[in-house]
């Protein structure tokens, strides 16, 4: 196994927890700078429930920082999920661009289910009720899938049981 691939493969599996995990630090220093102040508050002494309530406003209002360092981490996390998602689908030649289930006009998208199980530039799966759910109960359906690749555009219809293997090599 090369090492892209090695690579590839560790960050499909563990992308997400690290995303999770950036988060999870910087909104806890958030968290931590907005309860300190209103543990102050609730165990303070000052004397009137006036001052109390000026006291913890005063000292949410000067929390610059962390709200800064929250923003400062969601850029973060956004950032990472992004870089996340092009090495993800940039060695992808095949992408379903629009994939319908359905009959007539109640229909769902399955574009997104279509595109979370292409690997390694192909997709072999039963058109089912299994993918999202059952639109119309008791009737056959019908999938219509739009794709890419290598560049080119192209369109495939199949039934309900039918499978959908892309690329399809006699189209291209």
């Amino acid at each position: 196994m090369n090492l892209s691939m090695n690579l590839k493969i560790k960050i499909r599996k563990y992308g997400p927890v690290i995303l999770l995990f950036i988060f999870t630090a910087y909104a806890s220093s958030f968290f931590s700078k907005i309860f300190d102040p209103l543990n102050e508050f609730l165990l303070g002494n000052a004397k009137t429930p006036i001052q109390q309530l000026y006291s913890l406003t005063v000292l949410l209002l000067t929390l610059k920082a962390p709200v800064y360092s929250l923003l400062l981490g969601l850029a973060v996390v956004w950032i990472t999920y992004k870089v996340y998602m092009a090495i993800k689908f940039r060695k992808s030649n095949l992408q379903i661009i629009k994939a319908t289930y359905g009959k007539d006009n109640t229909i769902v998208d399955i574009t997104d289910q279509l595109n979370s199980m292409v690997e390694d530039n192909k997709l072999k799966t039963v058109l089912s009720n299994s993918i999202a759910g059952d639109p119309i109960f008791g009737t056959p359906k019908v999938g219509h899938v739009k794709y890419r690749f290598n560049g080119k555009e192209l369109e495939k219809q199949y039934v309900e049981g039918e499978v959908i293997e892309l690329p399809n090599v006699n189209k291209i």
